[in-house]
């Protein structure tokens, strides 16, 4: 059993997702499956429940990562303690927090470049909702929070990072897609997939909407991204959805984003850490770094793919 595996591990725990989990270290679902089974067979021991999706950990799954994890943190300290930096370079440990949407679609290539620069400080990630994120800053428990409307409080200080735009998402063969462009107006009375009523993105969203005069009609309410885009995906109707979390599926013409007309819908992406005098030296690099590359992966702006054609006379169940 290698620290690589157990990192690894540690990656999929968080993400829920063998494929994801396999993206971050640089592996294929294969190499990433096999891993883990190694070390379930070395332990003789479930860890991960592969019947639901995303994965769930076994009971002795939670043991082994809270294990695991202390282990891992323990050895970044030491291998700091050992091996000082050279040449003024950094070193150390940041442990970042962030929503699973975000670290997916903004921060893992950020990190890796990130590594290759400065292969002495390991950053660790995990993954949790937003008021969860800030709750592990406020508790000390990481050093970073990464989160969509990140707000500044006595104790804590918010940096922002970039805005991503909103666009309205729907199923490929929506009557709306040749439109292109559409305006709130135009999502009135559609049936319509939200975010949980107490998140940040939910308000904003909705008053828009009221700002719009425009009523829809929410059908479900979800607290993530990706459990929206695949209730859209399954044909139950409309999202508004931050535009870099749907590249793939636009690319891939699994979904169609339309941008909004007529409104500035945006999704504000930053940092929040404690109010301290003297951050870490390794801490504050990964802060410049995110700062100074942020931009440099931003997506370009997708339109719309054009409707599907259809087969047989049975109409669409997205009209």
């Amino acid at each position: 059993m290698h620290l690589d595996q157990l990192r690894l591990f540690c990656e999929v725990a968080q993400t829920g997702s063998l494929t994801e989990g396999a993206k971050i270290k640089g592996l294929s679902q294969s190499a990433a499956s096999q891993a883990i089974a190694q070390i379930e067979a070395e332990l003789q021991v479930l860890l991960l429940d592969r019947s639901r999706r995303p994965l769930v950990l076994t009971g002795m799954g939670r043991k082994f990562q809270e294990g695991v994890e202390t282990l891992l943190a323990d050895w970044d300290r030491l291998q700091t303690a050992v091996r000082p930096a050279r040449d003024g370079g950094l070193a150390g440990t940041v442990a970042v927090a962030a929503i699973y949407s975000v670290g997916i679609h903004l921060l893992n290539s950020l990190i890796q470049r990130f590594a290759t620069r400065h292969p002495l400080v390991r950053v660790r990630m995990q993954y949790l909702r937003p008021d969860m994120v800030v709750q592990a800053v406020r508790d000390s428990k990481v050093d970073l929070g990464i989160l969509s409307f990140p707000a500044a409080t006595r104790t804590l200080e918010a940096i922002p990072l970039r805005d991503e735009a909103l666009v309205a998402v729907c199923h490929p063969a929506h009557r709306l897609v040749p439109r292109r462009r559409i305006s709130l107006a135009d999502l009135a009375s559609q049936r319509f997939i939200a975010f949980d009523r107490d998140l940040p993105i939910r308000r904003s969203i909705d008053a828009a909407l009221r700002a719009a005069r425009v009523k829809v009609e929410v059908v479900m309410e979800f607290d993530n991204i990706e459990s929206i885009k695949q209730a859209v995906l399954s044909g139950f109707g409309l999202a508004i959805l931050p535009e870099p979390t749907v590249l793939r599926e636009t690319v891939g013409r699994l979904l169609a984003a339309l941008p909004i007309d007529g409104v500035t819908l945006t999704r504000p992406v930053g940092l929040i850490r404690r109010r301290r005098s003297a951050p870490d030296t390794a801490v504050q690099g990964f802060i410049d770094f995110l700062i100074a590359s942020i931009h440099e992966d931003q997506p370009s702006a997708i339109t719309a793919p054009a409707a599907p054609l259809r087969y047989g006379q049975t109409p669409s169940p997205w009209e």
